[in-house]
């Protein structure tokens, strides 16, 4: 794709990167959308448009157009991706917050692996990678008709038990203020270790003398790992354990498969399928905590709307920051243990969100 647009690796970067600040800075219009229109609609607008967005930068000439069509597709999905959370939070009992949130992120880690997987073979049916992103672009449009089938439309609710956390008229913000920094530094701390994981694990154990093609399979256990543990978490997660507890197993699985990864590369398997274990514990946990904190479902919209803002927007630095400190050292191992310093900060916001959450409930009962 690169060597047809003719453009440089740095400019080619900008069509994942701009997508990627733009999924963390439309994240917030995500709320105040499903507020006044309602979660179902607006689900299926945002999906309509990502296939819409997608494929315009299928048809769309040149870099310059490829480019200005990708920006919609991340505002789009920064809509679409806060939208389940409200979801879960309107449709699932509180007691099964997790089992919901398992079920929409083992929806994320699926289609990822698949889009991945199908991006190159459709390229080569199609003649070309217009042909691959046209065909997955089709994809949002089936995910509107089966949501429109499947999920009952429902009345908007009243404003009273939509606003933000409204006690007698005044917004309760006091408690929610902090447990909103918190939620944000732990969705942060969550991402940018796996971003930066994908994005340098195949190159890390290339560089302790792995073979190339089997650094990337290593990536692909990964990511196989964390499907599995996600549909996994979703089975069990409401007969033992808690959001927190889930999200501290989870962070500290993928601290110590980044300490394996620098000091024993020669186990790089275990540690892939043990980083992609605690990857999907955490991620899914790490909603079901928001969504726990309060009964409102705006606020708890507004919760998740500021972690992805937050935590997009550090993910799509990380990347290169960490590739940055490959060039400096000469090797991954630093890199790898501010990854692994971003497990423990996780594990420690875990532990204060969990003990915030409960006066932030009983303020805005």
């Amino acid at each position: 794709m690169r060597a047809d647009l003719g453009v440089s690796r740095a400019a080619f970067g900008a069509l994942t990167t701009v997508p990627l600040l733009l999924m963390g800075l439309c994240a917030p219009l995500a709320a105040p959308l499903a507020a006044r229109l309602g979660t179902r609609r607006v689900v299926a607008l945002a999906l309509a448009a990502v296939g819409a967005a997608g494929l315009a930068r299928a048809a769309a000439p040149g870099y310059a157009g490829v480019l200005a069509a990708t920006v919609p597709v991340g505002v789009a999905l920064g809509v679409a991706n806060t939208l389940p959370a409200l979801v879960v939070k309107e449709r699932v009992a509180r007691t099964r917050t997790t089992r919901g949130t398992a079920a929409y992120t083992t929806g994320i880690q699926v289609g990822a692996a698949l889009a991945s997987a199908l991006a190159v073979p459709l390229a080569t049916v199609c003649g070309g990678w217009r042909g691959a992103l046209g065909l997955l672009a089709i994809v949002p449009a089936l995910g509107v008709a089966a949501w429109l089938a499947l999920v009952a439309e429902r009345p908007l609710a009243p404003p009273s038990t939509t606003d933000a956390g409204v006690r007698g008229g005044t917004p309760a913000s006091a408690p929610l203020a902090p447990l909103r920094r918190r939620l944000v530094g732990l969705y942060a701390s969550l991402t940018a270790t796996y971003f930066g994981t994908v994005a340098w694990l195949a190159d890390a154990l290339a560089d302790r003398g792995w073979s190339h093609a089997a650094a990337g399979w290593a990536l692909g256990l990964l990511g196989c790992a964390s499907i599995a543990s996600v549909i996994a978490l979703g089975a069990c997660a409401h007969r033992f354990g808690s959001p927190r507890a889930w999200v501290t197993a989870g962070a500290g699985a993928m601290g110590v498969a980044l300490l394996g990864v620098a000091a024993l590369p020669a186990l790089g398997w275990a540690w892939a399928l043990l980083f992609g274990v605690g990857n999907g514990l955490a991620f899914a946990s790490a909603f079901a905590l928001a969504l726990d904190a309060t009964p409102h479902a705006r606020q708890a919209g507004g919760l998740v709307s500021a972690m992805l803002f937050g935590g997009f927007l550090l993910a799509a630095a990380v990347p290169p920051a960490l590739g940055l400190l490959r060039d400096a050292t000469g090797t991954h191992a630093v890199g790898l243990l501010v990854l692994v310093g971003c497990c423990a900060t996780a594990i420690a916001l875990a532990g204060r969100c969990a003990q915030l959450a409960p006066v932030v409930a009983s303020a805005n009962v």
